[in-house]
C-alpha cells in the first residue's frame, strides 16, 4: 500500500510511533491528505497535547496539495528541513509543540486562489526555530503566522508575494531577525 496506508496500520498496531524519518519522497496529492488524517487521528483530537516526539521529515517533495503538507501537532522534537513545496495550500502548522523544533532549508510555492498561512505556529514551546526557508505565495495568503508561543525564531528567510511577511501574537522571548521580505501587498 502506500506510505499513508503502511503508518496508519501500524499505528494502530502499536500505537502512535516515537520516531518517524520520513525521508526523500515525493507526495502529492491524495497520500497526504491521508497523512495527515493518520497524525490528526492517532494524536486524538485536531490538536493534541505533546504525544509523539523526533519526527523527521527531510528532502521531500510536495506537490499539488490544498491543504496542510506537514502537520506538526503534539509533536516533542523534530524537524522539517530541505523539502520542496509547489502549487500547495498550506506548508506546515505546528501546535502545541515541544522541545527542540526546526524548520529549514525549504523552498515553499502556494497555489493560486488559495488563502491560507503558509507556515503557522500556535502554542509553541522549548525551542521553534524558522530559518533559511525561502517561500512564495500568491498575494492573497499571509506567509507565517506565529500565536501564544514561546522561543521562537525566525531568521534568514526570504519571504515574497504574501500579504503578511511575519505575524507574531502574544509570544515571549521570541525574534524576527535577518528576513528578506518582498512584494508584501495590504
Amino acid at each position: 500500500g502506500s506510505l499513508a496506508s503502511v503508518l496508519y496500520q501500524i499505528s494502530l498496531d502499536r500505537g502512535l510511533p516515537g520516531y518517524v524519518n520520513l525521508g526523500n519522497c515525493t507526495i502529492a496529492v491524495y497520500c497526504l491528505y491521508i497523512f495527515v488524517e493518520f497524525l490528526i487521528l492517532r494524536g486524538g483530537n485536531h490538536h493534541p497535547d505533546v504525544t509523539s516526539s523526533n519526527w523527521v521529515f527531510k528532502n521531500n517533495t510536495f506537490t499539488n496539495i490544498r491543504n496542510i503538507c506537514v502537520n506538526f501537532a503534539g509533536v516533542d522534537g523534530g524537524s522539517v528541513t530541505g523539502s520542496t513545496a509547489s502549487d500547495v495550500g498550506s506548508f506546515l502548522e505546528a501546535i502545541r509543540t515541544a522541545g527542540t523544533v526546526t524548520i529549514s532549508g525549504n523552498t515553499v510555492s502556494t497555489a493560486s486562489g488559495c488563502e491560507q498561512y503558509i507556515i503557522y505556529v500556535k502554542n509553541a514551546g522549548g525551542d521553534l526555530t524558522i530559518s533559511g526557508n525561502t517561500v512564495e505565495g500568491n498575494q492573497a495568503d499571509e506567509c507565517m503566522r506565529i500565536y501564544e508561543s514561546e522561543n521562537v525564531t525566525v531568521s534568514k528567510n526570504t519571504i515574497q508575494r504574501c500579504t503578511a511577511g511575519v505575524t507574531m501574537n502574544q509570544c515571549q522571548s521570541s525574534a524576527v531577525t535577518d528576513n528578506t521580505i518582498s512584494s508584501i501587498s495590504t
